[in-house]
């Protein structure tokens, strides 16, 4: 949890500095989902920028329908391999910064 209304719901590590977060909110009393960048500070805290946005739940479908067909695009651009799993994609993040 984020905050008493705040849920997270993943954290992406982008680099070492940045995070991309994805929460559920309540932004002026309506339910969102937030995508959002956080970057660490000097003193290591975390702190929320105003790079990302935030979907109403209705939305969520079309949204992650149109993320499945970019890695499916990226998958056929050999940017990145198919991985059926989340221990595999997480092997092939390991893999992908390393050059293997």
């Amino acid at each position: 949890m984020i905050s008493g209304t705040d849920a997270l719901i993943a954290a992406i590590d982008k680099n070492r500095r940045t995070q991309i977060r994805v929460t559920m909110r309540d932004i002026k009393g309506v339910r969102v989902a937030d995508v959002r960048m956080f970057e660490r500070n000097g003193l290591g805290q975390s702190l929320p920028t105003t790079r990302g946005f935030s979907v109403r739940p209705d939305l969520l479908r079309g949204l992650i329908d149109g993320l499945t067909k970019a890695e499916e695009a990226a998958i056929a651009d050999g940017l990145i391999v198919r991985v059926d799993n989340d221990l595999g994609r997480r092997a092939a993040a390991i893999a992908s910064r390393y050059g293997d």
